[in-house]
């Protein structure tokens, strides 16, 4: 009972991420065509920016696929109860935004890549209880999401390793470095006020 109203209640940063992969995480394609380390931030980024579709399915499966009146939905999604999940996903935006370092942007997907491995470990459980009891699969809060999560930039194939290289093998200036452990604060207490916002409100349900 509780498992649809936390993917509902989280629909703002799952799809606000989506458009920070698409949208702002990516660099423009005629730059990743000439710089190696834009191309390898712009594949992780199509790769990321797909898990959304999965979410749709789960909302099918959860019995979350209903009418409704569009301004109840507006209304729930723009509350004050969403407001701390809908930050997140601006935080990450605007992180991405005002970075064009491809590398500061590597930090950024890197950082994401570290927490969300943790996060969806976690919540792959859930959704394999979930199919325990019901005989209903999730995707994006089962192993299929879980399994994508490597912890490290994905969608680079077979090159993914040497691509994956290109970044970690780079000297950073002292600035950059101070700027990267900014960036990964930045991202970690955006992803915990999250977390703790969803642990909350899963105790209320």
């Amino acid at each position: 009972e509780r498992l649809p109203k936390w993917l509902f209640h989280a629909t703002q940063f799952i799809l606000g991420f989506r458009d920070f992969c698409n949208l702002c995480l990516r660099f423009p394609a005629d730059e990743a065509e000439k710089c190696p380390m834009k191309k390898s931030i712009n594949e992780h980024a199509d790769e990321d920016g797909n898990h959304w579709k999965w979410f749709y399915e789960d909302l099918k499966v959860l019995g979350l696929n209903k009418s409704y009146e569009f301004t109840d939905i507006l209304s729930q999604m723009w509350s004050e109860e969403t407001e701390i999940q809908r930050m997140g996903a601006y935080q990450l935006i605007a992180l991405a935004m005002n970075t064009q370092d491809p590398k500061m942007r590597y930090v950024i997907a890197e950082s994401i890549e570290v927490f969300g491995n943790m996060f969806f470990e976690g919540i792959s459980h859930v959704g394999t209880e979930y199919e325990k009891l019901t005989g209903k699969s999730c995707k994006y809060l089962g192993h299929t999401h879980f399994e994508q999560e490597q912890g490290h930039l994905a969608g680079q194939g077979d090159q993914g390793e040497i691509e994956h290289s290109l970044f970690e093998q780079t000297d950073l200036t002292e600035e950059q470095t101070k700027l990267a452990m900014e960036i990964t604060q930045k991202v970690e207490s955006s992803l915990m006020a999250r977390w703790d916002d969803m642990a909350k409100v899963c105790g209320r349900m």
